[in-house]
Parts: C-alpha cells; sequence; structure tokens
C-alpha cells in the first residue's frame, strides 16, 4: 500500500501488519505529545529504514494516472448497487485507455505519413 502522510496513523500500519499488506506511509513530523501515539523517535526511525522511497514515488504515477481519468469521465459514479459501480468505473477505465490507444495510434501514423509517405520528388514541386 502506498499512501502519503495523511495516512500516517498506529492503527493503518497495524492492520496492514496484520494481514501481510507491505505499506509505504511516510512518517510526520509530530510534536513530543504525540510520540506516545507513534512510539519514541528511535522506533520511528527503525520503521524509517524499511521505508522504500522508490517504491513511494510510484504513488504520483498513480494518482496522474486518476486523476487523468477523472477529468474527462467525472469522478462520481452514478449507479447506486457496488457491482454496478464497480462496472462503471471499469468502463471509465477501459474507455481512458482506448482514448490512449487512437492517441497512440493517431501519432504513429502521423509520423508514418511524414516519413515514409512523403516523396522526395513531391517536396522539390
Amino acid at each position: 500500500m502506498l499512501a502519503d502522510k495523511g495516512y500516517d496513523s498506529r492503527k493503518n500500519r497495524n492492520y496492514c501488519d496484520e494481514h501481510g499488506i507491505e505499506h509505504h506511509i511516510p512518517h510526520r513530523i509530530f510534536s513530543k505529545s504525540r510520540h506516545q501515539e507513534f512510539g519514541t523517535l528511535d522506533k520511528r526511525a527503525l520503521q524509517n529504514k524499511n521505508f522504500d522511497e522508490d517504491k513511494y514515488k510510484r504513488r504520483a504515477l498513480v494518482e496522474s494516472i486518476i486523476s487523468a481519468i477523472k477529468r474527462p469521465f467525472g469522478a462520481w459514479v452514478c449507479s447506486r448497487k457496488p457491482s454496478n459501480q464497480q462496472k462503471e468505473v471499469t468502463l471509465k477505465i477501459l474507455a481512458y485507455n482506448f482514448e490512449v490507444m487512437g492517441h497512440t495510434i493517431k501519432s504513429w501514423l502521423f509520423i508514418f505519413k511524414t516519413r515514409f509517405l512523403q516523396s522526395p520528388t513531391l517536396q522539390n514541386n
């Protein structure tokens, strides 16, 4: 699980540990009164050693794609049943993938057209 500092809590970390979920959540910096909930600074420093910065950076990529899906297709679902909501979200993701594929194909066709279909004799005239 990749999450930002807003999800840094003992409850979230314990849940992940109990269910065998690998988590990468950076620690927030607290005043000394909050150390009771999160342990001593030495304990938190030990947990930070297990924190993988490279895996955490992938979170930005995931959030960018979610944002790209929400912009044209909306950030809401109209269905009431959870099963239909899941289907609606799946259709939005498929529509996004088709849109990306369409842009890619359009780019390839443009490159093919400009590089291979224009003959040198037509350019001189």
